[in-house]
């Protein structure tokens, strides 16, 4: 890719130009915002915008931008020439990021990949050996599909995107406009699930062919009433839904297809849906497998995400393993007393000497904030209750005097 950004930069004029952090800026306007181009500025546009394109196959931090600058080339105004230069200012700061192919066993999840990259961080050299071990049975095929309902970057018409992952490794990736105004992000999501699987189901029957042995395929999206579309039968209220969607769902009734859920955090595919900030922009690329100088992109936003979902495990009570809830809770107790922002303990050693005195102090501090926080609600309401007490008497004496002067006086 370096060679393509450098010719990239010298057809758009930024090769002394800073990096930008991001693919797109933060505000994009409407298709012909600007003044025309000029035939000159016309065709540099269209030189770039092939550049690009080529590009994007291998880059999907840039699908969603590559997509947007693609659409505008009949159209093509000056806004659109400056978002082509700032796309390859980005590029030129991210030149060699790469999509990572992690080795390891058949049939490994995207998951259990992301975890092991959260492990190591740095990709070590027998990753990248070129000796051939065989491709082996009971291989995974993951499908991720996303979709932006109703964007107004493309004229109300969503986008969708996916991301096959064969044993964890992304191996294909695409985006595309939808052709029809969706009524709902559900129809959005619909639409974008049959384009993920079509491609994948060929993937499939493709890997079952030349290999001789079954391939697993699952489907993953985010969207709660997408899955319920895809794993019924029939159209139900949904009547405005075209019929050549549904074959997906004989796809489903037969196993050829499973449909499973996952979390908006860890879908990659929502990379190509839309512009993301850096630090979205950085997880997705971990997500995905991306690499720059043996380091994994976004390592850093990966594994805060990846202690906030423990978290969030532990505290709702769905942890998987009691070993898990015990050294989340030592690393909590660890991080809290002694002031550090680590997110790993160091050793083991350490933890089984610290955890339990730091455990009690921390139960400790918590039961006194209990104890402060009842002995406030206990003299708020004795002052409440000795308030209303004098109201009352005065109320009381009022009233006795109204009684007395009320009272007749006897004649004599």
């Amino acid at each position: 890719d370096a060679k393509y950004v450098q010719q990239l930069c010298a057809v758009l004029g930024t090769e002394g130009m800073s990096a930008k952090s991001a693919p797109l800026p933060g505000k994009v306007r409407e298709p012909g915002s600007g003044p025309p181009l000029i035939e000159a500025e016309a065709s540099m546009y269209r030189k770039a915008t092939g550049i690009l394109l080529y590009m994007a196959a291998d880059r999907p931090d840039v699908s969603f931008s590559v997509k947007l600058l693609a659409s505008r080339l009949a159209t093509a105004s000056s806004h659109e020439l400056g978002l082509a230069r700032h796309l390859s200012r980005y590029l030129r700061g991210a030149i060699d990021y790469s999509i990572m192919q992690w080795s390891g066993p058949p049939g490994r999840t995207l998951r259990e990949r992301v975890a092991v990259s959260v492990e190591d961080g740095v990709v070590h050299d027998e990753n990248n050996n070129n000796t051939c071990t065989g491709f082996g049975d009971n291989h995974l095929l993951e499908v991720v599909t996303d979709a932006d309902w109703a964007g107004t970057l493309f004229g109300r018409y969503s986008v969708s995107c996916y991301h096959i992952f064969l044993n964890g490794n992304l191996v294909h990736t695409g985006t595309k406009v939808q052709r029809c105004l969706t009524l709902s992000s559900a129809e959005s999501e619909l639409l974008g699930s049959v384009l993920g699987i079509s491609e994948a189901l060929f993937l499939k029957r493709l890997l079952e062919e030349v290999f001789g042995s079954d391939v697993t395929l699952i489907h993953m999206v985010d969207n709660a009433a997408a899955r319920a579309l895809l794993q019924k039968e029939g159209l139900g209220k949904t009547r405005h839904i075209e019929l050549s969607l549904l074959w997906v769902q004989s796809e489903v009734a037969k196993k050829s297809v499973q449909c499973r859920p996952i979390s908006t955090s860890w879908s990659p595919a929502d990379i190509g849906t839309k512009g993301h900030a850096r630090s979205r922009l950085l997880l997705l690329c971990a997500v995905a497998g991306m690499v720059t100088k043996n380091q994994l992109v976004g390592q850093t936003e990966l594994e805060t995400l990846t202690l906030r979902d423990h978290l969030r495990r532990v505290s709702s009570g769905n942890a998987r393993t009691t070993r898990t809830r015990e050294n989340l809770i030592k690393l909590l107790s660890a991080t809290l007393l002694s002031g550090t922002t680590a997110t790993r303990v160091p050793t083991e050693a350490q933890v089984e000497v610290q955890a339990p005195v730091y455990t009690m102090l921390l139960l400790v501090f918590i039961l006194g904030m209990i104890v402060g926080i009842l002995i406030l609600v206990n003299v708020f309401m004795l002052v409440k209750v000795d308030r209303a007490l004098r109201d009352h008497g005065v109320l009381l004496r009022e009233a006795v005097q109204r009684a007395q002067w009320d009272r007749p006086v006897p004649w004599r």
